[in-house]
């Protein structure tokens, strides 16, 4: 019998180390009243704002699916990072968190372990081969990026030379 490593499986999120199961699930990230401010503030979470709102929308959901992952319940798919890539990784997840947790470096490890699983979102793979053969994500010559230098009339540095 195979005894399930998640070290060995999702190696990016194993650098994050054992704050990969430190949420405890309050949803401080999903919701949080800021009675201090004019009018008062609800919500901590654009991407739960913007989307169906289910848990795995917000930090709290995410975690859930981190901690499952790491014990073996949960398998990396093409769905899961239709949700975790909603995500903005703007932090305001981290935030509201009273446990000071690194949100956007864990979901960030996630997508890492998600992309080298081949589950990555199959919008980004045009940009992704653009920016390997033209080195901008445009799809565009890379050669036009320099034009607009012929209008300007002061020298521009050549960094590899000055």
């Amino acid at each position: 019998m195979t005894v399930f490593d998640p070290k060995e499986k999702f190696k990016n999120l194993a650098k994050i180390g054992p704050n990969v199961l430190q949420c405890i699930a309050c949803g401080d990230c999903r919701e949080l009243t800021d009675y201090t401010s004019d009018p008062p503030r609800w919500g901590v979470c654009v991407a739960k704002d913007h989307t169906s709102g289910f848990e795995p929308f917000f930090g709290r959901g995410k975690m859930q699916i981190i901690r499952s992952l790491w014990q073996g319940k949960l398998e990396l798919s093409k769905e899961m990072a239709e949700v975790i890539y909603q995500c903005p990784t703007c932090n305001s997840c981290a935030e509201a968190c009273a446990y000071d947790m690194d949100n956007v470096a864990m979901y960030e490890a996630l997508r890492a372990d998600l992309v080298e699983a081949g589950c990555g979102l199959e919008a980004h793979v045009p940009m992704n081969q653009a920016m390997v053969e033209l080195l901008n994500p445009y799809q565009r010559d890379n050669k036009l990026k320099s034009n607009w230098l012929e209008k300007i009339d002061f020298k521009v540095k050549d960094a590899n030379k000055e």
